[in-house]
């Protein structure tokens, strides 16, 4: 029963986190002059993305489906790829780099292996097994590591708080426990151990009985430094409650983390204050397991939930919006809300599309996509309108739509609406005359 209420809680923590999170309306400070752009499979060969990393002049990407290794140039675009049979992996997830060698979680096989980038196998480590009396399986295989000066760094994830630990693996391959109760990823910065904590463990009463136990729930997230003096994790800073971040690392003294909140990329100083978001993605978009790596002033996020690599631009760059559909020039578009009572004012949409036959199409399908927007707006309450979440959905919904309305779905995604920027002016009762 503790494990089947804890799965409960764990899912109805997880709506909350995307569903039911509120923030200030004036959060985030959003960088639109920065560039995201998507790599599909078609492009990159990479079916189902687990981790990446960067050597050299090449990107190097596990990919769960096939059980392999696809090396890309910094474009995105396919090299050359390892041969399933030699390295026998199964569901590969983060890989790493100390320089010179690759460094790969095979999930599958419950290991670490280490290989050389013409993917000769140097050693394989087995990993530890959680905790075969609790939820998770024998071979956990949810990891995140890190590399620094020759140890190795790893954090099993797991629900439970007597499976959730990190671990050091010294040069011996012995492994040493030196945090617990703890869910979240492990970055390098500058050769010292980072590490976020995406959940807390918090004791829960069941309802209908006195009985509580310890469960990873949402809850206060810290940054954390390792702390050579006595090798334990010592908080850094704080984010803000429930902010659930993920996988993060340092470019040029600036933090920069995925949070699963809001599914934002924020960009925070090294002392914790927020500077800006500088990439947004759709609530259905990326999930628990993403993976960031980084070259130059470039950051690329591995997303198995939706299959796609994101390339991150953090150069500012003047954007031309590509095609406005509305311009608020003394005439305004109202829609009805949700119950009929309210109206809102779209006094601006515009679009950065990925290609010319998208604006093409956007001019031959006004009159559609007009009649989408009032069926979007239909489903909106003042209430949600009036806060960033709500808007924020808002603005991801019609993207989704135009492209629907289109045909750039699917492979042809990264072609289609990349970006919307719209204007909704305060909402008002509808005049009854």
């Amino acid at each position: 029963m503790r494990k089947m209420m804890l799965l409960v809680v764990f899912v109805l923590c997880m709506f909350s986190f995307v569903y039911g999170a509120e923030m200030d309306a004036s959060y985030p400070n959003f960088n639109n002059h920065i560039e995201t752009k998507r790599w599909s499979s078609r492009k990159t060969h990479v079916e189902k993305p687990g981790g990446i990393t960067v050597l050299d002049d090449y990107i190097y990407v596990t990919d769960k489906t096939t059980g392999t290794i696809v090396v890309l140039d910094k474009e995105g675009n396919f090299q050359r790829q390892s041969s399933k049979d030699e390295l026998s992996l199964s569901e590969p997830t983060v890989i790493k780099t100390d320089g010179k060698l690759l460094y790969v979680i095979d999930s599958g096989n419950n290991q670490l292996k280490v290989l050389t980038t013409d993917f000769e196998l140097v050693k394989s480590l087995d990993l530890i097994d959680s905790d075969p009396n609790t939820f998770s399986t024998p071979n956990i295989k949810e990891w995140d590591f890190e590399i620094i000066d020759e140890k190795i760094y790893l954090a099993m994830f797991s629900l439970f708080d007597d499976n959730a630990m990190v671990y050091e693996l010294n040069e011996n391959n012995e492994f040493k426990k030196i945090a617990d109760g703890f869910v979240g990823y492990l970055a390098n910065f500058n050769d010292e151990l980072m590490a976020v904590n995406s959940f807390e463990f918090r004791y829960v009463t069941q309802r209908h009985s006195n009985d509580a136990y310890l469960a990873a729930l949402q809850g206060k997230n810290k940054l954390f430094k390792l702390n050579d003096f006595n090798n334990q994790l010592k908080q850094q800073f704080k984010f803000a409650d429930e902010y659930m971040p993920l996988d993060f690392l340092l470019v040029d003294d600036y933090i920069y983390v995925f949070t699963g909140t809001w599914m934002n990329f924020d960009k925070y100083t090294r002392d914790g204050q927020y500077v800006e978001t500088v990439s947004k993605f759709d609530f259905h978009d990326s999930g628990w397991n993403i993976q960031l790596a980084s070259y130059g002033n470039t950051i690329l996020m591995a997303d198995p939930q939706k299959k796609l690599i994101y390339s991150i631009n953090l150069e500012e760059q003047e954007r031309e919006v590509d095609y406005t559909l509305f311009e608020y020039k003394g005439i305004d578009k109202t829609f009805l809300l949700k119950g009929g009572k309210d109206t809102a004012t779209l006094r601006k949409l515009s679009f950065i599309t990925g290609s010319d036959a998208c604006r093409e199409q956007i001019i031959l399908r006004k009159d559609e996509i007009i009649s989408a927007l009032q069926e979007i707006f239909a489903q909106k309450t003042k209430m949600e309108l009036s806060v960033y979440t709500g808007n924020d959905m808002l603005t991801r919904e019609i993207r989704d739509e135009v492209n629907r309305i289109t045909g750039f779905v699917g492979d042809k995604e990264e072609y289609g609406v990349n970006e919307v920027f719209q204007i909704v002016s305060e909402c008002y009762p509808v005049k009854v005359e």
